[in-house]
């Protein structure tokens, strides 16, 4: 529901979960009034705002009141004024800053229909888009909210445009900004590094700004664009806390300014450092969506919003409701050594065992026996594959599975053809000093003329593969930015916003062309995990570090702010290759089953008790597929002290639900730890699956006494190191 006053100018956006609400001011500036649990009635602004004006504070005097910004709670701050935050939007005109007085027009609630080739909500079920303008300074703003009845999730962005009869100039264009009447709170933001993604931080908020932010050409594995707020009381299941998230995929920056007043701004959008935007006479700019969410249920209430979120409103359609293939991957099975007869013996076997899906990993193009070729061309190998990739499609398929591929569109290789013919196609300046790595560097995605040549040379792949599955992978960060086409019309400015739209674009086309395959993004693991991303790809690959105790730790911690059923989860071999660690099998399929499911291995390897744990495990996780997909996950706190890992994810209508439970280290004096469960039927009974035995409990007593976790330690067959173990529970 969105409702406008026009008694008290107040903008009303409402669901069952939340209020939000914006007055109009009598300056014409929009104030952030409240966004909290729903408000059934509006009570007076007077009991909801703090403009008390302190007489040392930067003020505008109009009809004989006193305003300043200073102390408003604002909507969408500008820079150059008497407000000395930090703002969401700076413009300026041959090369002088504008202060922008922004008033209010009117509005509409109609949902756009241009979101500038930008990852966006869909088929929002309401829309408020208020107009502001600034008549001297020839500047206009259209921002924009989503509501859905379903989530207490808010979606914002806004549209910029150029009145005027000359150039501006964005110099910063933040998605979104709000400020929060409070201060003594905590932020968590995943940070990280290759191979170890998605770590949470935690950080006290002092006077000040704390800033997280990426440079590297994506949103990156150091920082997420995730961030979330709460008081030091709140807990995984108790408390308030107002998270953010940004469906962005390049150079981001989110921050959180706590003022002298008692006020955390919070902000997110398209990183200031790394862009400038001109905007010619009537041209327009959108700027990416930003997602705002809050929760009374702690942080796992936050993190469930999110997830359903994306799962309703934010995934392609096509692939939210079903299953999702169990797939088998060559890549750690024979790295580049592959060929047609090995693809189709290795897929025969990954069917014998329950497996969906054959990926044909990285070398199957031509001079692709190492990482120093061959990227830019997509040539299929005829030596490998001398009757194309269509014939090993063919006989997956006949074998009853699917066939998918892997593909590194952004990246070229210097012995390519490409790169031969097209130098000046190369996301940097050759003449001058550079860097490169895997022997690569990156395309200029923002060239129309290389997304032209990607679409048609990926077109061609996919009709000869006739694939059912397509992993996208990006290897490595943008280094010394130069774009030949953009530097020709002075516009180096806009390099990584418009090489972001790039690749958004050559998304669509595929998709456009090839709507019912599913494709998984990548970027040497978790380096481009985030909302804008799954609007593409329903799934990701998380992290490329695959040994089983690392997973949990990054599943973990990836879960603050997304659905584990998108996170690219396989079984590999052991010692592990990144870590050397070995764990034991069910360990591994544990923790995989906690995301898409598959294997990173070389199956024919296997023994045959080995062999017999993986066609269970892949009946199991089928059968409980539907729960995994739909079900809400949880983060679980154990009773006593141990270094333990647990996971749930319960059915929406508490029916059923699946239990990981992890134990790093085994231990001689375990103590009596017990596993309290959240969000069962009190009511109910359960026949609760666990350590190879079936009993029945009640769901209060599972809630608030626990599962006995003693096998762990008492049971030889979890007495050792880094074990797993996967149990469901079934309302009676």
């Amino acid at each position: 529901m969105i409702s406008y006053d026009e008694s008290t100018q107040v903008f009303h956006l409402a669901n069952a979960a939340v209020s939000y609400l914006i007055h109009v001011l009598p300056t014409g500036n929009l104030e952030h009034v409240y966004y909290g649990p729903r408000l059934h009635q509006v009570p007076p602004l007077a009991q909801l705002t703090n403009r008390q004006w302190l007489n040392w504070t930067m003020h505008q005097d109009i009809d004989g009141e006193h305003w300043s910004n200073e102390r408003l709670r604002q909507e969408l701050p500008t820079a150059f004024g008497n407000d000395f935050r930090e703002p969401a939007l700076a413009v300026s005109r041959a090369g002088q800053p504008l202060v922008l007085q922004l008033q209010y027009q009117g509005y509409t609630t109609s949902v756009p229909a241009d979101w500038g080739g930008l990852p966006h909500p869909r088929q929002a079920e309401e829309a408020l888009t208020i107009q502001l303008r600034d008549a001297d300074m020839g500047v206009a703003v259209d921002l924009t909210y989503l509501l859905y009845a379903d989530s207490p999730v808010i979606a914002r962005s806004y549209r910029v445009r150029n009145l005027g009869t000359t150039p501006l100039t964005l110099d910063r264009a933040l998605s979104s900004s709000i400020d929060l009447a409070e201060s003594q709170l905590r932020l968590l933001s995943l940070q990280g590094s290759g191979m170890a993604e998605f770590q949470p931080h935690w950080q006290s908020l002092s006077r000040g700004t704390v800033r997280v932010a990426s440079v590297k050409g994506d949103s990156s594995c150091d920082q997420n664009p995730f961030v979330a707020l709460a008081p030091a009381t709140t807990t995984e299941t108790t408390g308030r806390v107002f998270g953010q998230n940004l469906m962005y995929s390049g150079n981001f920056e989110t921050f959180a300014q706590t003022d002298p007043y008692a006020v955390t701004r919070v902000a997110t959008g398209i990183n200031h450092d790394t862009f400038s935007w001109a905007l010619a006479p009537d041209a327009s700019f959108q700027t990416p969506v930003a997602l705002l969410a809050r929760s009374d249920a702690g942080l796992i209430g936050l993190s469930q919003a999110f997830s359903d979120y994306y799962r309703l409103h934010v995934m392609p359609p096509r692939f939210v409701k079903g299953p999702r293939p169990v797939l088998a991957n060559t890549w750690e099975a024979f790295y580049m050594d592959i060929n047609e007869q090995r693809v189709i013996d290795f897929g025969r076997d990954a069917f014998s065992l329950g497996c969906n899906l054959v990926v044909i990993d990285d070398g199957w193009f031509t001079r692709r026996h190492r990482d120093d070729a061959g990227l830019g061309d997509w040539v299929i190998d005829r030596e490998k594959f001398p009757h194309g990739l269509r014939a090993v499609s063919d006989a997956l398929h006949e074998l009853g599975g699917q066939m998918g591929i892997w593909i590194e569109p952004e990246s070229i290789n210097p012995n390519s053809d490409l790169y031969r013919a097209h130098p000046e196609w190369v996301a940097t300046d050759l003449k001058r000093p550079h860097s490169i790595t895997r022997t690569q560097y990156l395309l200029d995605m923002a060239n129309p003329a290389v997304i032209d040549d990607l679409t048609t040379k990926l077109l061609a792949v996919l009709a000869d593969a006739n694939a059912d599955y397509v992993k996208w992978d990006m290897n490595r960060n943008l280094t010394e930015p130069y774009s030949h086409y953009l530097a020709a019309q002075g516009k180096m400015g806009e390099f990584y916003h418009r090489y972001m739209l790039g690749v958004y674009e050559l998304y669509r086309r595929l998709q456009a062309a090839y709507p019912d395959v599913l494709f998984e993004s990548c970027a040497s693991g978790g380096d481009r995990w985030d909302a804008g991303m799954l609007y593409y790809a329903p799934q990701g690959w998380l992290s490329d570090n695959t040994d089983a105790y690392s997973r949990q730790l990054i599943q973990s911690g990836a879960s603050y702010a997304y659905p584990p059923f998108a996170f690219g989860a396989h079984v590999s071999a052991v010692p592990n290759a990144q870590t050397g660690r070995t764990s034991p099998l069910r360990s591994r399929i544990a923790t995989a089953m906690f995301g898409t499911f598959g294997y990173e291995l070389d199956l024919a390897k296997l023994d045959g008790d080995a062999r017999e744990q993986i066609k269970q495990a892949n009946a199991w996780f089928k059968a409980h597929a539907e729960l995994l997909r739909t079900g809400h996950f949880n983060r679980l706190g154990l009773a006593g002290e141990a270094a333990l890992y647990a996971w749930e994810t319960v059915a929406p209508d508490a029916s059923a639900a699946v239990i990981g439970i992890f134990k790093p280290l085994n231990q001689i004096d375990f103590a009596y730890h017990r596993l309290r469960l959240v969000g069962l039927d009190p009511a109910a009974q359960y026949d609760c699956t666990l350590f190879g035995q079936t009993v029945t409990i009640s769901g209060e007593v599972l809630m608030q006494v626990g599962l006995d976790l003693t096998p762990l330690n008492t049971d030889g067959t979890y007495r050792s190191d880094f074990v797993g173990e996967v149990g469901e529970l079934v309302r009676r």
